[in-house]
């Protein structure tokens, strides 16, 4: 694909432009599967895997039988992150992956020396200028959004579902990137992972109300497709398109917004996806690097 590079033998899709620039950047296909089932997890200072079980200083107690299935699945989790930090060629002693908790929040986080050893609860968007640090979120049908200032060398990922978008939680990354960078916003570079795409993303009237009320400084009409107007009536909503529209008005430039146009749902033979496959459905990983 012109924006992206897809390698099924890695697993993973990267953005060309953000790889041509040296930046480490990647999205996760099957079988990577970064889903918690249930469990928070966050990675320590030492890099270790851990869930929140771990993080209450649980760590050494006995396991149950669930426990130990929980524990079992820990150990798959620091699995597939060491798998991907070798494909990516990070070094696995000198650079951190961050990885928050994830609640659909509006809650950007900057990443720096201060911090970098905390537990990012309640975090869905992450900023940092330093190299070496990885910044990680976990989607399934959500947008990964990488961030890239190239100017003031600085990243970001954000983890904008249809509540963060209705939230407009990327336009609060841009204005932390401005407050705290002083980051112009026309040299941004946007980067929207694979999601899911207007055409399989169908909500009810109430839904529907909710992104007409939210977007009516931009033309919500055309990210919206009625279908079945006669009866049990459908919307589709292109949450990119919107996204793509609010960040333009913010001063992204149009060519600094990349897209996969790949639909999750539609490929979910290959990505996850919850609305493919239910409360059972995995986690995509995207994942964004200086070095």
């Amino acid at each position: 694909m012109e924006n992206c590079k897809i390698d099924l033998n890695k697993r993973i899709i990267t953005f060309n432009r953000l790889s041509n620039e040296n930046i480490v950047n990647a999205f996760t296909l099957k079988p990577f599967d970064f889903s918690n089932k249930g469990n928070k997890i966050f990675i320590d200072s030492n890099n270790e895997i851990k869930t929140n079980n771990n993080y209450n200083n649980n760590y050494n107690n006995n396991y149950n039988n669930n426990n130990c299935v929980k524990y079992q699945y820990n150990n798959c989790i620091k699995s597939q992150y060491n798998d991907l930090k070798n494909i990516l060629g990070i070094n696995l002693t000198t650079s951190k992956i961050i990885k928050p908790v994830q609640k659909h929040t509006i809650n950007v986080q900057i990443v720096d020396e201060t911090n970098i050893n905390n537990y990012f609860d309640n975090i869905d968007g992450l900023i940092t200028n330093l190299k070496n640090v990885a910044l990680a979120t976990s989607l399934a049908d959500c947008q990964g959004i990488l961030i890239y200032d190239p100017n003031k060398r600085v990243i970001g990922n954000v983890h904008s579902g249809w509540r963060g978008t209705l939230k407009r939680i990327v336009i609060n990354a841009i204005h932390l990137m401005e407050e705290k960078f002083n980051s112009n916003p026309a040299d941004i570079e946007i980067y929207i992972c694979p999601s899911i795409l207007k055409c399989c993303f169908e909500v009810d009237e109430d839904v529907e109300i909710l992104f007409r009320n939210e977007f009516n400084d931009i033309n919500i009409d055309e990210f919206i497709e009625t279908r079945n107007k006669t009866k049990n009536q459908k919307f589709y909503i292109d949450t990119v398109g919107i996204n793509r529209a609010i960040l333009m008005k913010e001063g992204v430039k149009a060519e600094n917004i990349i897209t996969s146009n790949i639909c999750t749902k539609c490929n979910s033979d290959k990505i996850h996806s919850y609305r493919a496959d239910g409360k059972n459905a995995g986690r995509n990983l995207s994942i964004i690097m200086m070095t």
